[in-house]
């Protein structure tokens, strides 16, 4: 199969002006095509969550709901009656489909003039600006998960808190059927160290419990995922000493593997230190994430943390306005996302 290439499809040697609106419309729809495809290409923020599958006609909410249930039998006489399982549904969370759009136009003097280049980056801009858009929103339920709610940069309250009505991130999550509580914060706030990193893995540890305050039984060759941003050199060469070391960091023996070899993956993102609006934030430099992802790319835990991406389409279109003869570009995304409890992250919200 030929990679479709507009700067190949349409160059210096082919005039625009010669192109009726279809015609170049279809090489239109198949750069995007090819662009959201390596958009999904090595491990990101996407990686995070699971997708929940939604087509058309099945409505624009979604309802997700924890189920859990008992775990041992228990011991009765041998003429005693069978004890009844203990089940039942947990905290639960909705998903609201939401549109996101955004167009680009190619005058009519770009195509006379052939202004090739100029409309080529312009073409390719439209999938970025939609998986830009999903990328800040997704990252900033964590950067903005000590909150219950947000402003987003298009001004509108978007719900943060998770199925028990706490911010995801929180010193007193509840359980639907214990009085037990449990944290998934580190509470001094400390900055990335080994020391650190192994009090966010003992809370994962902790935390991988159900509704019953029973264990959830997560192997223990999950790989875990710490998110820091692409603001913190520092940061980021801390993390990288201690997790691609070939020997462990605790031992001068070169013969001592180094534990965390396969079982951490660093996973910088660029809006993680970001304010509402998607602008760096320095006083938001020193967050750091650790996550039990839900990924194909990572081995995944029984649960892991249980957060949902629903989408119902994402469309490319084109039209014209017929007074200018301007073409116009658009893509239109149906998605919303949301977290259903706060076990499988911990957060340090470091200064």
């Amino acid at each position: 199969m030929v990679t479709p290439n507009l700067e190949f499809d349409v160059n210096q040697s082919t005039n625009l002006s010669t192109l009726e609106r279809p015609e170049f419309s279809d090489i239109v729809n198949r750069i995007l095509i090819l662009q959201a495809d390596q958009k999904m290409q090595g491990l990101s923020i996407y990686d995070v969550w699971k997708k929940y599958p939604m087509s058309e006609g099945q409505g624009s909410t979604v309802f997700l709901q924890e189920q859990d249930r008992d775990t041992f039998a228990s011991l009765v006489s041998e003429q005693g009656r069978h004890p009844d399982a203990k089940s039942g549904s947990g905290y639960s969370v909705e998903l609201k489909l939401r549109r996101f759009a955004i167009k680009v136009s190619v005058s009519e003097l770009e195509r006379k003039t052939n202004k090739y280049r100029d409309i080529f980056q312009k073409i390719i801009s439209v999938t970025d600006y939609i998986y830009n858009r999903e990328a800040l929103d997704k990252t900033h339920r964590f950067t903005f998960g000590a909150s219950t709610t947000m402003t987003d940069k298009d001004g509108h309250i978007v719900n943060l808190a998770v199925g028990d009505t706490k911010s995801l991130f929180n010193s007193g999550h509840t359980l639907a059927f214990s009085t037990e509580t449990y944290s998934n914060l580190l509470s001094t706030a400390p900055r990335f160290s080994q020391g650190a990193l192994e009090l966010a893995l003992d809370k994962l540890k902790t935390n991988d419990i159900d509704n019953f305050n029973k264990p959830r039984g997560a192997n223990d060759d999950t790989t875990i995922c710490v998110m820091i941003c692409n603001f913190n050199h520092t940061l980021e060469r801390t993390l990288d000493q201690l997790i691609r070391s070939m020997t462990d960091p605790d031992q001068d023996n070169e013969g001592v593997k180094n534990v965390y070899e396969n079982k951490i993956k660093k996973l910088v993102l660029k809006y993680l230190a970001t304010d509402a609006a998607g602008e760096y934030s320095t006083t938001k430099k020193e967050y750091w994430f650790t996550v039990a992802a839900n990924t194909s790319k990572m081995t995944i835990a029984s649960k892991g943390l249980e957060a949902y991406s629903v989408e119902l389409s994402k469309e490319y279109n084109s039209w014209q306005d017929e007074d200018t003869r301007t073409w116009f570009y658009g893509a239109d995304q149906y998605r919303d996302e949301a977290i259903l409890n706060g076990k499988g992250a911990v957060a340090s919200f470091a200064t």
